[in-house]
C-alpha cells in the first residue's frame, strides 16, 4: 500500500484502485483501508475476457462497478494472482 500511495498523483488528479472479480476485490479493499481517503474504488470482472473459459466454463458476469467516468483517472488494476 505504501509503494503504491507513493506513486499516485495527489488530488486534482484522480485515482482509483479496480479490484478484479473476484480475489482481486479483496486484495483491493484491503489496500483501500491503507490508503488516502481521496482514492477512488471499484470492481470489475474480466469473465468475457478469459482464456480458459473452454476448460473453466463461463458463469454469470457481474456488472462493474466504477464511482465515476475512468477518462483523466488513474488506475490501479488490483488481482489476487501474484504470479
Amino acid at each position: 500500500a505504501q509503494a503504491i500511495a507513493a506513486e499516485l498523483p495527489a488530488p486534482p488528479t484522480t485515482s482509483v484502485l479496480v479490484g478484479i472479480e473476484r480475489g482481486g476485490v479483496a486484495v483491493a479493499e484491503a489496500l483501500r483501508a491503507q490508503l488516502p481517503a481521496h482514492v477512488g474504488f471499484g470492481t470489475v470482472d474480466v469473465s468475457f475476457h478469459r482464456d480458459d473459459y473452454a476448460r473453466r466454463g463461463l458463469r454469470t458476469a457481474r456488472p462493474s462497478d466504477l464511482p465515476h467516468s475512468l477518462e483523466d483517472t488513474v488506475v490501479v488494476l488490483v488481482d489476487d494472482v501474484l504470479q
